[in-house]
């Protein structure tokens, strides 16, 4: 029954400092989180959440407060440094924008980015105003998302967290991507029924902390998949079936450790959990969305590209249809097939929650 922790400072203008709250009922939609373990009178208690921080508007303002809260849960999932508030306020560079340290004037774009690479996070910048083609905030945020990677928003002179989304009203013509955000000004876990009359639109940018051997932006290693699925999956002549595609990051090892609670047959998890892999990779899933919006399993196959591929040369390293597999070796590029008995049903997300 532990339901967290929140530690006041002894401000009566910012009373709310650190925070680990579980995550309520009605949350599901939350991806990015992590558990943590304190000691309370000897007793260990667990709580699984997402860290938050409110701003103390002296030291720390809105973009101090989410860049914490992003290496906080970086430390948590995957075990990178844990830092003090402190160590984020000496990230950010103040010689190249006017101000002082304390009281801060809150901080630029450009000192969030540099901020979150000195922290150990370089950050992919998204200028909402110039996104790639075809892209949009909700296809960029949510893949991100999906891998557990929490996403950085400025715009409307503030800065937050997302940390989630859920599909409303799915299946009809007015399905759409609900956020859900840290906010340091308002709390912990607020949804964000529709982001273009948000109170803080227009959204300006998407800054996203990545792993620094996360070379690949996702929308690249979308485009390579699903172009690769799209050939595969189609005869020739015949028209691409149009699926959706869902684009994950995750670490090698644990998408080999899951593939089988996923659903995915044991002849075909062999041939992949015998591949090699880089730590961290992109898996581009073909969704079928009637499955999807009935809320089964609807992952019809996928495509698995190296997070550190060469820019010159984007290509998967392997690949599952319904009725074989296919790796890669690295060493000669030849392609490696195992072909299933039978054609395999569909299978849950990668980090399907």
């Amino acid at each position: 029954g532990y339901l967290g922790y929140a530690v006041m400072r002894p401000v009566g203008g910012a009373p709310v400092g650190r925070v680990m709250l579980a995550i309520p009922p009605g949350f599901e939609g939350v991806t990015c989180f992590g558990a943590e373990t304190v000691n309370l009178f000897g007793e260990n208690l667990k709580v699984t959440g997402t860290p938050f921080m409110a701003q103390d508007a002296q030291l720390l303002r809105c973009a101090h407060a989410a860049l914490w809260v992003v290496a906080r849960h970086h430390h948590l999932e995957f075990k990178t440094q844990r830092l003090l508030p402190s160590a984020v306020v000496n990230a950010v560079p103040l010689e190249s924008a006017a101000g002082r340290t304390v009281p801060s004037p809150g901080l630029t774009v450009n000192q969030m980015s540099t901020a979150a690479t000195r922290l150990g996070l370089p950050p992919l910048v998204y200028d909402v105003n110039r996104l790639p083609p075809g892209e949009s905030i909700q296809r960029i945020a949510c893949r991100y998302l999906n891998s557990g990677l929490p996403v950085i928003v400025a715009g409307g002179g503030h800065a937050f967290v997302l940390v989630g989304y859920r599909r409303e009203l799915q299946g009809t013509p007015d399905e759409r991507i609900a956020f859900i955000r840290q906010d340091d000004e308002v709390g912990p876990y607020q949804v964000v029924p529709d982001f273009e009359f948000d109170d803080y639109s227009p959204w300006a940018y998407l800054i996203v902390p990545l792993p620094p051997k996360l070379y690949v932006a996702g929308e690249e290693a979308e485009m390579v998949g699903r172009a690769w699925l799209r050939q595969l999956m189609t005869p020739e002549g015949a028209t691409p079936v149009d699926y959706a595609y869902r684009t994950t990051a995750i670490r090698s090892n644990d998408y080999k450790a899951e593939l089988l609670d996923r659903g995915v047959p044991a002849a075909q998890a062999a041939v992949l959990r015998r591949a090699p892999m880089s730590r961290w990779i992109w898996v581009v899933e073909a969704v079928d969305r009637s499955l999807r919006s009935a809320g089964v399993p609807a992952v019809i196959a996928e495509a698995v590209i190296d997070a550190t591929d060469h820019a010159r040369d984007r290509r998967p390293i392997g690949w599952r249809l319904p009725g074989s597999t296919t790796v890669i070796a690295p060493d000669t590029a030849k392609f490696r097939t195992a072909t299933a008995s039978s054609p395999a049903a569909p299978v849950r997300y990668v980090r399907g929650r």
